[in-house]
C-alpha cells in the first residue's frame, strides 16, 4: 500500500512538472497534445529495432539493413548522422554544449529526410530559446510529425517492479487524463523499450546497445558512412575504456541494463513480448537471445 501511494504521488508530480515544460515547448512550435493512437499510425510491423549508438552498428550487413527497413526502427539522439532513416526517432537536449550545437545542425540538415518519421522530443531543463528556434524551423518547414510527450517515472526499484506488475491497469486509468504520458527512467533505451510496449510491438531487437567497457560509438568507427552534410559529435564525455555511464552500477544501482531486466521479467514475459540482441558485443547478450536474422 505504501509503494502504491508513493508511486501514485511520484507519477502525479512528474507528470505535472513535465506538463509545464511540454506546454512551453508546444507554444513555441504551435503544436498540440497527442495520444498513443496517433503514434500507432507510424507503425507497420510487429518488430521494432532499437538503434543505439554502439560501434556494433557497423557490423550490420546489407541484408540485415534490408530486414530493418522492412520492419520498424527507432533511432536515438545522435542517430541523425546515420544514413538509415527510422520511422521512429527520439531525442533530448544534450547536456554538453558542443553536442547541443552538433544536434541542432543535424536536426536542420535531416529535417526533410525525417518528415515521415514519428519524432519524439523529450523536453527538459536544458531546453532553451536557441534549441526552440531549431525545432521551430523544422516544424515550420512542414514537418508535423513532431510529438512532445509528458512523462512519468519511478523513484526506485521497488516502485518500478510495482509499476511493471500493474502497468496496463495503471496506465489505462492514468491516460484518461494524461493521454500523451510516456514512461522514462535512466536512459533513452529504457524509454524506447517501454514505448515499444505501449505501441504493441511483439519483438524488440536491440542493435548497437553495447554498453560494455571500451565498446565505443558507431560514429567513431572508421568503417562507418554518414548522411551527407551531417556533423560528427566529438568529446562524448564518456571515459575511454570505461563501461557506459548508464550501465555503470557505481553511478546508479538501477542501471539501464537492470531496468531492461526488470521490464523483461515483470512485464514482457507475462505479456508475450520478446527482447532480442541484434548485434554482437552487447552487455545484454549474457541474458538475452540473439535475434534470428532472415538471411
Amino acid at each position: 500500500m505504501i509503494s502504491q501511494w508513493k508511486l501514485k504521488r511520484k507519477i502525479s508530480r512528474e507528470n505535472i512538472k513535465s506538463k509545464k515544460i511540454q506546454k512551453e515547448i508546444q507554444s513555441h512550435l504551435n503544436l498540440f497534445s497527442f495520444n498513443l493512437n496517433t503514434l500507432k499510425e507510424f507503425k507497420r510491423s510487429e518488430i521494432l529495432f532499437i538503434l543505439g549508438s554502439g560501434s556494433s552498428i557497423c557490423d550490420l550487413n546489407e541484408r540485415q539493413w534490408q530486414e530493418i527497413r522492412r520492419n520498424d526502427s527507432l533511432g536515438i539522439n545522435h542517430w541523425l548522422i546515420h544514413p538509415h532513416v527510422p520511422n521512429f526517432y527520439t531525442c533530448e537536449v544534450p547536456r554538453l554544449e558542443n553536442h547541443r550545437e552538433v544536434m541542432m545542425c543535424n536536426l536542420k540538415k535531416r529535417a526533410k529526410d525525417y518528415k515521415n518519421t514519428a519524432f519524439l522530443f523529450k523536453g527538459g531543463s536544458d531546453f532553451d530559446e536557441k534549441f526552440a528556434k531549431t525545432l521551430k524551423e523544422i516544424t515550420a518547414s512542414g514537418n508535423r510529425s513532431m510529438f512532445i510527450p509528458t512523462y512519468f517515472t519511478v523513484s526506485d526499484e521497488s516502485q518500478f517492479i510495482y509499476l511493471l506488475k500493474k502497468y496496463d491497469q495503471i496506465t489505462q486509468k492514468m491516460r484518461i487524463n494524461m493521454p500523451d504520458a510516456l514512461f522514462r527512467k535512466r536512459a533513452s533505451v529504457v524509454f524506447s523499450t517501454m514505448l515499444g510496449y505501449d505501441l504493441n510491438f511483439k519483438n524488440i531487437v536491440f542493435c548497437g546497445v553495447d554498453g560494455i567497457a571500451g565498446s565505443g560509438y558507431f560514429y567513431e568507427h572508421p568503417k562507418q558512412r554518414f548522411a551527407d552534410g551531417t556533423i560528427i559529435p566529438e568529446n562524448t564525455g564518456q571515459k575511454k575504456g570505461a563501461i557506459h555511464k548508464t550501465m555503470d552500477p557505481k553511478l546508479n544501482q538501477l542501471t539501464a541494463e537492470k531496468c531492461l531486466q526488470l521490464i523483461n521479467s515483470h512485464l514482457f514475459k507475462k505479456k508475450g513480448v520478446r527482447m532480442w540482441v541484434g548485434t554482437k558485443n552487447s552487455i545484454l547478450s549474457k541474458w538475452l537471445p540473439d535475434w534470428k536474422w532472415d538471411l
